[in-house]
């Protein structure tokens, strides 16, 4: 149960990150745990492979956006966790985009090109996002172009898009606004993910000569 969990941390020093794998959990008991302080202090939360029905995802913004002893908290991925555009909408008009580091959305393969048209228009509200993270979302071509076309906030240094099926179109138009270099995630061991992509010859040079690989040590193909 939530509180086992909530009883094992009450044992650990303050932890800056949690991340909570598969939970079998009662949502409502999840949300009570956060207003009685659950992940206070923390700056980095993970939520993995527990699907989040939209009714429990409204409060569960709420409680993050507005507790005070989460006013730390920069870092939110929410892994396979069914994630859909309602979802997004509800996170976009929160407060938590103004101080939002990294934002994880990857394994929600819910998401596609609609999920897209409600973040990036949004993106702006976004003023301090380093990295957002896309992977395996069911995102296409004309998702690329989006993102191509969109307003990014100046500190957005890493767009991770591996395990969607994007093609020539889609990479070349991220590679001619100096976008493909954003593929690569150049925190930790530097490495890209391209795993899906179906390059041809000119898309790939286009995106070589953007920088997609430079620095880059790890090459997921």
């Amino acid at each position: 149960t939530v509180w086992q969990v909530a009883e094992q941390l009450a044992l650990l020093p303050p932890l800056k990150h949690i991340g909570l794998d598969g939970l079998p959990i009662r949502q409502k008991d999840f949300l009570d745990a956060i207003e009685d302080g659950l992940f206070d202090g923390v700056r980095s939360l993970e939520i993995r492979n527990c699907p989040l029905r939209t009714q429990t995802f409204e409060p569960l913004i709420e409680r993050l956006a507005e507790r005070e002893a989460l006013a730390d908290l920069e870092e939110l991925r929410f892994h396979n966790c069914n994630i859909k555009s309602k979802h997004l909408e509800m996170l976009c008009e929160s407060s938590l985009p103004e101080r939002l580091r990294v934002l994880g959305l990857s394994n929600n393969t819910s998401l596609k090109t609609a999920g897209a048209k409600v973040l990036l228009p949004s993106l702006p509200k976004f003023a301090k996002l380093e990295r957002l993270l896309l992977e395996d979302t069911g995102l296409n071509n004309a998702a690329a172009k989006l993102i191509a076309s969109a307003t990014l906030p100046q500190t957005l240094t890493h767009i991770g898009l591996g395990g969607n099926k994007l093609k020539a179109a889609g990479l070349k138009a991220l590679a001619k606004v100096g976008r493909a270099r954003m593929l690569a995630d150049r925190t930790g061991e530097h490495a890209l993910n391209t795993a899906y992509f179906a390059f041809d010859d000119a898309s790939l040079r286009a995106c070589l000569e953007d920088g997609m690989l430079d620095d880059v040590a790890r090459w997921e193909m």
